[in-house]
């Protein structure tokens, strides 16, 4: 028998092998569709609906030094290659109580209903999530269980395995009762400098070598996905949403920041009209937020609205 319930994260070196747009790992049931990573399964419902938690003023400030400089957020998942296990709360795991599949008894933790469906379609224990850490866990409308090289999540007839760091990712935000909700498709691989990515019922997370793995949701994952996704002017996330002054969030990204508030929308701010942003003191200073994307002006240049004025 598995000692105690863990959840390895460690095992994404793999993410960044395949074809784009092609899942790896897991299965889904036959009764099951599975999204796009380039289809978001966003509702455009307003960003701080999905937002995660405010932080204190002192992680805003922090935030703007990091907008400031244009520099990798230091907070978050770590690159998948070098994550260690994250350990899973073993009383969650304890008062599942022991499933009652007398058909998946000789495994070390039995693994019940549509979560063994999936299981042995994987190869069982020898296959790629190798044996289970823990008992089987319903919550959220559906139920999930551990297993040495992943977690396995299944609800409404649909099983997705989720492993490495997008897993270590999604065990921070809360797993299924977090902010994400279930997944809903396997990981895709193949993206941008050797990404990975897995959508969610409430949003998605994008990892990357050097990167780490990060949540985008909402109206701001709305216009990153108008704006091409990493492959774009934005490239990948480097931290999740933050709440901001007036109601507004604001998310960092490889070439710039992206705004959102409630009568402004959500709006991309890089290039020139980031530095002079910048200088003006961001969002915070007497432009406010952004409400136009950059446009190129006859001669040369370019030109962005904010709600006090223009850059």
């Amino acid at each position: 028998m598995c000692a105690a319930v863990s959840l390895p994260s460690a095992l994404a070196a793999d993410a960044g092998n395949g074809t784009a747009n092609t899942p790896s790992g897991g299965i889904v049931s036959e009764s099951a569709t599975e999204a796009s990573p380039e289809a978001t399964n966003a509702s455009g419902d307003d960003a701080e609906v999905s937002s995660p938690a405010s932080p204190t003023a002192s992680a805003a400030d922090d935030a703007d030094n990091e907008r400031a400089s244009e520099g990798p957020a230091d907070s978050g998942s770590a690159d998948a290659e070098s994550t260690g296990a994250t350990a899973s709360p073993e009383d969650s795991a304890a008062g599942a109580g022991d499933a009652t599949d007398d058909s998946a008894t000789h495994y070390d933790y039995p693994v019940p209903g549509d979560l063994l469906k999936a299981y042995t379609a994987l190869g069982g224990p020898d296959g790629s999530l190798g044996q289970p850490t823990g008992n089987a866990v319903e919550a959220a409308g559906g139920s999930w269980q551990a297993f040495r090289n992943g977690a396995l999540y299944s609800k409404d007839g649909q099983s997705h395995v989720v492993h490495g760091g997008i897993l270590t990712k999604y065990y921070e935000s809360g797993m299924v009762d977090g902010q994400l909700g279930y997944p809903t498709s396997d990981e895709y691989t193949g993206l941008n400098d050797g990404g990975a990515s897995q959508v969610f019922e409430h949003g998605q997370i994008h990892w990357a070598p050097g990167i780490g793995a990060w949540i985008t949701s909402g109206a701001i994952q709305d216009r990153w996905r108008d704006l091409s996704w990493q492959a774009g002017i934005a490239g990948y996330p480097l931290g999740d949403a933050t709440p901001s002054v007036n109601g507004g969030v604001y998310q960092i990204f490889q070439h710039g920041t992206m705004y959102w508030k409630a009568n402004a929308g959500a709006h991309f701010v890089h290039d020139g009209s980031f530095r002079a942003y910048r200088n003006n003191g961001f969002e915070r200073g007497p432009l406010g937020y952004p409400t136009s994307e950059e446009t190129p002006t006859r001669d040369g240049g370019i030109w962005q609205s904010f709600e006090n004025g223009t850059i």
